[in-house]
């Protein structure tokens, strides 16, 4: 039964690291810890546990509690049999010894838990409610790794031979951190909701590419002639980012991506600047040229200007897409990439701060 709770925490710690908050309950918060992994397809393994045990009134209620909580994938792990018959009646007291070892008494933070095993030199011990000790560290290799995929979008093959792993290893890091990335650092991300009706903005959108998949031919941009993501960029008149839209199927125009984020709900976009997609939502856009007849001297003049105005976002997204991922096609599955996108732009803001 050792090696079972040892192996779950060790599986669980980095989910643990890298979601600030999203594993206490209690004390006030809103949500508890069993609500939240009911509603996580990762986690139905965990759910079924703990009420086997009879855990769930007190998670639900008591507390402040922070979870290490094993995934579907960690309790997978385990030598064939062991889940199924820790969920037996029987062995109700040995699976309640398991379940709370994972559990830590209080509120803590992946910042906190981070601090903590850097002042501990690299690891911390946490009292668990079971009465033993979890000892947290940081796995830099498979972090370091996933960032480095990000940044460069290198094939597995040739990560794995720079840091001296398989490619398995390369491909099981990239899996697991990057979501964890995302919700981790998704407190980071601004909302359409803080964008602000007195500042002036600069739009624009941008492709995200990726491989051509038959199943999915709305990925196609005739625009770009190419396959990939659509998200909108926003940022001020100085260059700032402010804000980045959830990625759209690449065959849909700007405007019906602006439209579907909502970041013009509330608004009054007559102080915004964007180019001629735009036009018809009432910012500032360039004058279009009537099939025959030629543009004014002071139309090409307003024109140029206003182009000159959104160089300033054509810059910010040159800047966001050094993350090499969002520039060059994207290789892994399609169901991964929206995934990635959300780490990416997390790991954006987050350099802001």
């Amino acid at each position: 039964m050792i090696n079972t709770m040892k192996m779950l925490a060790a599986a669980a710690a980095t989910a643990l690291a890298l979601s600030p908050g999203a594993a206490s309950a209690g004390g006030g918060n809103k949500g508890n810890i069993v609500a939240a992994a009911v509603q996580s397809k990762d986690h139905q393994t965990l759910v079924a546990a703990v009420k086997a045990a009879g855990l769930v009134d007190t998670l639900a209620s008591g507390g402040p509690f922070t979870v290490f909580a094993p995934t579907d994938a960690a309790f997978a792990k385990l030598p064939g049999g062991t889940v199924d018959a820790l969920l037996q009646p029987a062995n109700r007291d040995q699976l309640r010894t398991v379940l709370t070892y994972h559990v830590v008494p209080g509120k803590v933070t992946a910042d906190q838990l981070v601090k903590m095993i850097q002042a501990k030199g690299g690891k911390a011990a946490l009292a668990t409610v079971q009465g033993g000790a979890l000892t947290a560290s940081l796995s830099g290799n498979s972090v370091v790794i996933t960032l480095t995929y990000l940044r460069r979008n290198r094939v597995q093959w040739e990560l794995a031979e720079t840091y001296g792993v398989s490619q398995a290893t390369v491909s099981r890091a990239i899996t697991s951190i990057t979501p964890l990335l995302a919700r981790a650092l998704a407190r980071y991300v601004p909302t359409a909701e803080e964008l602000r009706s007195d500042r002036q903005y600069i739009v624009d959108g941008t492709l995200l590419p990726c491989w051509s998949w038959a199943s999915d031919p709305g990925l196609y941009s005739g625009k770009h002639k190419t396959t990939g993501m659509n998200v909108q960029v926003v940022c001020t008149l100085e260059g700032e980012l402010v804000w980045i839209s959830d990625p759209v199927a690449g065959a849909r125009h700007d405007v019906y991506c602006l439209d579907q984020s909502g970041a013009l709900d509330g608004l009054t976009p007559d102080a915004w600047t964007g180019d001629k997609g735009y036009v018809g939502r009432g910012m500032v856009t360039p004058i279009k040229k009537i099939e025959g007849v030629e543009l004014l001297d002071w139309q090409k003049a307003f024109n140029t200007a206003i182009n000159q105005i959104r160089a300033v976002v054509e810059r910010v997204i040159a800047n966001l897409k050094t993350w090499r991922i969002l520039h060059t096609d994207y290789r892994r599955p399609l169901g991964t990439f929206d995934t990635t996108i959300s780490a990416v732009i997390g790991l954006q803001f987050y350099s802001l701060v």
